[in-house]
């Protein structure tokens, strides 16, 4: 392989003079260049840009971590990230480290040891112990999806909270009395506040206890599988479910369909993320859409921005989903009514301790 001294031998010039001339960088005499150039096509020399990168301190390399490169979801935030990184120059490199924050630790490792430009990650956790790693980089963060309490970086996040709650109150809207959701690993702060979303929702239903069922799930469509049996098991049959992502959505509809409950006549179904396996499905999936490629892309810039510039102070982008309201939240007649759902029994006396009534219609100002 043809080297920069080769070149220079041949030419009869400096090394630095090729160098010049081949980068387009400094004062080369145009005959000279042309010299260079035309010496460089017939030896078939290829720059090492890994030593160009080491001498700039740069290696046009980023390092992009996801929990899950199967998920959908992920896998439109990935393209969004690559295409403004290839725009460019700029290379992406892709780990998945399965939500598990030692594997994350040494995707890493191994990567700032080979040399990296920045990392854009959707961190495998948000607690504070799980984080220390990202605390400690020397090159430019930015979070994605999830945010991190106590790492100081740039972050692109949807608002969950508010996703959540239109969805929930989507379902309550419809006249259901006995709602649950299927959250995410509660450890991570999008998880949590989509949590937080649904209760809001139900709050303001004043429904009672006995009518709201949570349990915990993996945003894997598995999960969904097994939160949606143990809802089923479970002392009191919801008629409508929120899933916090579309996987676990699919998952529950898969139990549903196995013991012979429709969707939605018998259990109304809502997701989150609008992945495309959503519109696929039957019925087609309501759900909460994520401008997902938007977040890739809005990531990518922020790290540009900050390779840029080092000193900037750590930016936010705020995205809003949208409800997106298909067939397997709303059932409707030959005629295009929507039907009430099924009710289902209480187990007991169902009251607001104020005497008044809770359940279908009831909402606070």
């Amino acid at each position: 392989m043809a080297t920069l001294q080769d070149i220079a031998r041949r030419a009869n010039v400096s090394v630095a003079t090729v160098s010049r001339a081949l980068n387009q960088s400094g004062y080369v005499r145009a005959e000279v260049r042309e010299r260079v150039l035309q010496i460089a096509r017939e030896l078939s020399y290829v720059p090492n840009h890994l030593a160009r990168g080491l001498a700039r301190r740069r290696t046009d390399l980023v390092l992009l971590l996801v929990p899950d490169v199967t998920n959908p979801f992920f896998a439109a935030v990935a393209r969004g990230v690559e295409d403004v990184l290839a725009g460019h120059g700029l290379q992406l490199v892709v780990g998945n480290t399965d939500d598990n924050h030692y594997k994350e630790r040494t995707y890493l490792q191994r990567a700032l040891g080979r040399g990296v430009d920045g990392v854009i990650a959707v961190a495998a956790s948000s607690d504070s112990p799980d984080t220390a790693h990202f605390r400690q980089l020397q090159v430019p963060l930015v979070l994605v999806d999830r945010a991190c309490e106590e790492v100081e970086a740039d972050l692109v996040v949807a608002n969950n909270e508010s996703g959540a709650y239109h969805a929930t109150r989507h379902l309550l809207s419809l006249g259901h009395q006995r709602v649950a959701t299927i959250t995410g690993p509660l450890r991570l702060k999008t998880a949590r506040d989509r949590l937080a979303g649904f209760q809001r929702a139900v709050r303001e239903w004043r429904l009672a206890g006995g009518q709201v069922a949570v349990v915990e799930g993996d945003f894997r469509e598995d999960g969904g599988y097994q939160a949606a049996r143990k809802l089923l098991d479970g002392p009191v049959r919801p008629s409508a479910v929120f899933a916090a992502n579309d996987l676990m959505a699919l998952g529950a509809m898969a139990a549903f369909e196995e013991v012979g409950v429709a969707v939605p006549s018998g259990i109304a179904v809502a997701g989150y993320d609008d992945i495309p396996y959503a519109v696929r499905v039957r019925p087609k999936l309501t759900t909460v859409a994520q401008p997902k490629y938007e977040m890739g892309a809005a990531a990518a810039e922020l790290l540009l921005r900050r390779l840029a510039d080092p000193l900037l102070p750590p930016q936010r982008v705020w995205l809003e989903p949208r409800l997106v309201v298909r067939e397997s939240s709303v059932v409707r007649s030959i005629t295009g009514q929507v039907v009430p759902p099924p009710e289902i029994p209480a187990p007991g006396p169902v009251g607001a301790p104020d005497g008044e009534p809770r359940g279908r219609g009831r909402q606070v100002p």
